[in-house]
């Protein structure tokens, strides 16, 4: 079973370098998935990892830190979202203006 799951993360990452070489994926964004894959790979090679940074932490089940730390990264990465969104909205605001002062002008 752990070989299968490694060779999914191996997979994982080999496409997500796919995707960046094929513009695809932007560079930010690119950093982001693949240091998510070389996490996962590590805790993966290193079982017993999850559980000694679990113990450091003061938390008693090592499941609960997984969780935990899906849920920080999950929200992190919403919020990311959120404020591309709001600059493109921006962005789009700017240029439909932009665009209505142009046409203007052409009728003038």
């Amino acid at each position: 079973m752990r070989e299968l799951v490694l060779i999914g993360i191996i997979l994982f990452i080999i496409i997500i370098q796919k995707l960046y070489r094929n513009r695809k994926l932007e560079k930010n964004m690119f950093y982001v998935w693949e240091s998510v894959g070389i996490i996962v790979l590590l805790f993966a090679i290193f079982p017993n990892l999850i559980t000694k940074i679990a113990q450091l932490l003061g938390i008693y089940f090592p499941h609960t830190l997984v969780v935990l730390a899906g849920l920080l990264i999950i929200g992190i990465y919403v919020l990311y979202l959120s404020i591309l969104v709001s600059k493109q909205s921006k962005m789009i605001t700017n240029l439909t203006e932009e665009l209505s002062i142009l046409k203007d002008n052409i009728k003038k």
